[in-house]
């Protein structure tokens, strides 16, 4: 199964001017993000010195920090919801999960005119939409 995660970072992330690339085994990675499992891809708001205001994405999630280290798994989002004002200060995309809680994902930037929590939430969702289809998928094979 190609790796839809990285395919969407590539698509969506990668011209983001707060994203950068980040692989396993780098220093810079949180200790608390290595070894749970999944390959880290690369991280948005690199240059914060604010560890609250950068964001993880792993093969299999997406970590911040907000007091304790945060972890949404791609496979648990249900929805998400864009601030409300359309030029407000409110830069968290609001993730609903699975089990019914809510999260603010802290998404600061923005380029131009365009702040980067659309770009982000483009790649979050289409990232959710390619994983459900292709657990579809595998779930149609197995039942035949």
């Amino acid at each position: 199964m190609p790796n839809w995660v990285r395919a969407r970072v590539t698509r969506v992330l990668d011209d983001m001017h707060l994203f950068q690339r980040v692989e396993d085994g780098d220093t810079r990675v949180p200790e608390e993000i290595q070894g749970q499992g999944s390959s880290v891809v690369g991280v948005y708001n690199y240059y914060s010195k604010d560890k609250s205001k950068t964001v993880w994405i792993t093969e299999r999630s997406i970590w911040w920090f907000d007091g304790s280290w945060q972890e949404v798994p791609y496979m648990s989002i249900e929805k998400m919801m864009l601030p409300q004002e359309k030029l407000g200060n409110d830069d968290c995309l609001r993730v609903f999960t699975t089990d019914k809680s809510s999260h603010a994902v802290p998404i600061v930037g923005r380029h131009g005119r365009f702040r980067d929590i659309f770009e982000f939430s483009r790649f979050l969702q289409r990232t959710v939409d390619d994983l459900k289809r292709v657990a579809g998928e595998d779930t149609d094979r197995g039942a035949t």
